[in-house]
């Protein structure tokens, strides 16, 4: 004899569905969304406005204005610029992933 079959299991959504993306059984608001990216936004361009005041001083001594001139300002901005494009390119959702 043959033992009784179990009962049927409920249907699942699939990982990555859009249930996934919610907070209990309620999805975040919209507003709380657009929120927190302007927040997000200022804090980056106060950062900016920070860095760009300590990296554009006056240097006190020849030595400092080099090291200024082509390690902080070169280097550094340069640096800071080329991350913050590669950076939001590569968190861009493409075309056809969405």
């Amino acid at each position: 004899m043959r033992p009784p079959a179990l009962a049927p299991q409920l249907k699942r959504d699939p990982l990555g569905s859009p249930s996934d993306l919610s907070l209990g059984s309620e999805h975040v608001p919209l507003a709380l969304v657009l929120a927190l990216r302007i927040a997000l936004l200022l804090s980056f361009a106060v950062f900016g406005l920070w860095t760009c005041r300590r990296l554009f001083r006056h240097a006190s001594s020849r030595y400092e204005q080099l090291v200024y001139s082509y390690g902080v300002k070169g280097w550094g901005l340069g640096m800071w610029v080329a991350m913050t494009i590669i950076l939001t390119h590569q968190g861009a959702p493409r075309s056809w992933e969405i």
